[in-house]
């Protein structure tokens, strides 16, 4: 939705793939919270993008202010900035693998969303 999209020099570039890679690594070293999904309201009334279904809504914040963080962690999934749990975004999925897990735990420890 957004390849062809004029942005505002104050509100960005097209970055690329490299680019945008790098971005991510920073903002992980930093330790900012990944999260992407679905903004009707970031795509239309953010940027002016017609809403095809293909919008994804990127963000990277702090674990103590991060929204859907905070939500994830009540268990108010309605209420995320990214839409409830029946927006959800085809081809992602977040799986175990049984033959390398030793239940250790670490992955539920690190976890921004403390998802078990």
């Amino acid at each position: 939705d957004t390849k062809n999209m004029v942005l505002p020099p104050e509100q960005g570039y097209h970055a690329t793939k490299e680019q945008a890679l790098e971005h991510v690594a920073k903002a992980m070293a930093e330790g900012l919270v990944p999260a992407i999904g679905r903004n009707v309201a970031e795509a239309e009334g953010g940027h002016g993008v017609e809403d095809t279904g293909k919008f994804l809504s990127g963000c990277f914040c702090c674990e103590c202010c991060c929204m859907a963080v905070k939500a994830a962690q009540y268990g108010v999934r309605s209420a995320s900035m990214f839409g409830d749990s029946s927006n959800s975004l085809k081809g992602m999925t977040i799986a175990l693998d049984e033959d390398k897990c030793i239940g250790c735990g670490k992955c539920v420890e690190v976890c921004p969303f403390k998802l078990r």
